[in-house]
């Protein structure tokens, strides 16, 4: 428990530090014709298919037949009581140095339900799906998972009431079996009920998959950082995916990773409440594609980034928070905001970072990176390209120096402003085009702002002033109205500059 105390002393320092922010779950749309055509270049090739991961139907428990023949186990302190229908047509039980070991041989799909409280593990081999009920389970297992399923089907776990799973993962010394995780498994794990499941590891992973781990409902807490032989609250070979439901991960390394160094891994967020805090690695590290199309996410890296997708990222939706130390949001080759909200900051580099092309076409986007000579929006190895949405960019003096690209289809406008100070930005036809705080920084601030209601020619700016009305979120004030204040100066709207290092 010290070292969990003191790790979430750690939580609360870089909460203070990052300017950590409570997730807004609303999403402002302009009206549809003020929405800009996209891009003529076709960049369709680029990016992640969210339906064909979403529409996988047998991800869905209810879509599988199982047997109503269910295995019934209960535990209590270092044994276990069992009802077992098929005890002598191909289920096993054998308890065997501190782990129930299931062997399934039967055709047929079965449902396990375990409750109780006990001290050991459950392993479970079966060559088919199998559903497994916790309720209100507690197992601890000090020399290896809690649960450790070695099938290679899908594995689906309902939850009911409140689950505790404590365990460590471990490699058999032959190296014929992994259980990398305090929960493990072989194949697919996917999660449902509208139980809570809290998972401690003592070593290595969290929760880990040598396939994908999906999540369609249920509230999953995870906690791999308080051992320094922790790594990734949740490691998935093949693919991370969550629907719904809410999970919290505090971890040593990667909050979630999907594949690895040598095995592409998918990342698809199309609903629910992720919270991740990462102490070493990164929030949310994908080595594949990552497509976030709804949900709420917070991610915080103490040391590392926020976001990393090492191929495509694309934001079609939801509230997306992250504070890092390095990149915010890094991406390998194309990142796209079609929609949602995304604040990124980081303390000692780029907010958002895409080593290809950038586009923005709608959508809220945030970025307050550190200082010379990262960049609040950068494209290393393309351009921005803003189409749409409503964007401000805050860096230094000297520190915006990727601007949008001639073939951007809406307006922007780039100026010097001072910290802690509300600006309003209007033109003829919209006064209240941009309203907006500076925070205070530690540098000269720059900033690069777009929206559908800057005009052609110039912008009246007018600071310290009033702004009510409307929402607050992180520093643009939508919908608002201003007041009071005085004139500073005009600035000109432009489609597109060149970069000017």
């Amino acid at each position: 428990m010290k070292a969990h105390s003191g790790y979430m002393i750690l939580i609360m320092a870089t909460a203070l530090c990052l300017s950590a922010c409570q997730p807004e779950t609303s999403v402002i749309v302009f009206p549809e014709e003020e929405k800009p055509d996209f891009p003529a270049t076709d960049f369709s090739y680029y990016l992640p298919d969210a339906d064909s991961i979403r529409n996988v139907l047998e991800d869905w428990v209810g879509n599988t037949e199982f047997s109503d023949s269910i295995v019934e186990i209960s535990f209590s302190g270092n044994g276990y009581t069992a009802i077992n229908p098929w005890q002598d047509d191909g289920i096993r039980l054998e308890q065997s140095d501190g782990e129930l070991v299931c062997t399934v041989s039967t055709e047929s799909r079965v449902v396990f339900h375990l409750t109780g409280s006990g001290q050991m593990g459950f392993k479970l081999y079966s060559p088919r799906k199998v559903k497994l009920l916790l309720e209100n389970l507690q197992l601890t297992n000090s020399k290896g998972p809690a649960l450790n399923l070695q099938g290679k089907k899908r594995q689906f776990i309902l939850l009911s009431g409140e689950n505790t799973l404590t365990g460590k993962g471990y490699d058999t010394a032959d190296g014929k079996e992994q259980a990398k995780a305090a929960l493990f498994g072989e194949g697919q794990l996917i999660f449902s009920g509208d139980g809570s499941l809290t998972v401690r590891s003592a070593g290595k992973h969290g929760i880990a998959s040598d396939d994908y781990v999906r999540i369609h409902s249920g509230n999953l807490t995870v906690i791999s950082a308080e051992d320094r032989a922790n790594k990734d609250g949740i490691h998935a070979k093949d693919g991370f995916v969550m629907d719904g439901g809410s999970l919290v991960v505090e971890s040593r390394d990667e909050g979630i990773q999907a594949g690895g160094d040598d095995h592409p891994g998918y990342c698809h967020i199309l609903g629910g409440e992720i919270r991740i805090l990462a102490a070493n690695g990164d929030g949310i590290k994908s080595t594949g594609d990552l497509c976030v199309t709804d949900g709420s996410l917070q991610v915080q890296s103490v040391r590392n980034e926020g976001i990393e997708s090492k191929r495509n990222l694309l934001i079609e939706g939801g509230t997306i928070e992250v504070t890092a130390k390095d990149d915010a949001v890094n991406v390998g080759l194309l990142l796209t905001i079609n929609g949602g909200r995304v604040y990124a900051c980081s303390s000692d580099n780029d907010a958002l970072d895409s080593n290809h092309d950038f586009i923005i076409n709608g959508g809220i986007v945030v970025g307050i990176a550190s200082h010379t000579p990262e960049t609040a929006l950068d494209a290393d190895g393309g351009s921005l390209i803003i189409n749409g949405g409503t964007v401000l960019g805050i860096g230094d003096n000297s520190f915006m120096f990727v601007y949008p690209s001639l073939s951007s289809r809406q307006y922007s406008t780039e100026m010097l402003l001072d910290n802690e100070t509300s600006y309003n930005i209007g033109n003829d036809t919209y006064p209240e085009a941009m309203n907006f705080d500076i925070p205070a920084t530690t540098y000269t601030t720059r900033i690069l702002v777009s929206s559908p209601y800057l005009t052609e020619g110039d912008q009246r700016v007018q600071k310290d002033v009033s702004l009510e009305g409307g929402e607050v979120w992180h520093g643009l004030h939508l919908g608002a109205t201003h007041s009071g204040g005085k004139y500073w100066r005009d600035v000109t709207a432009f489609l597109g500059k060149l970069k000017n290092h």
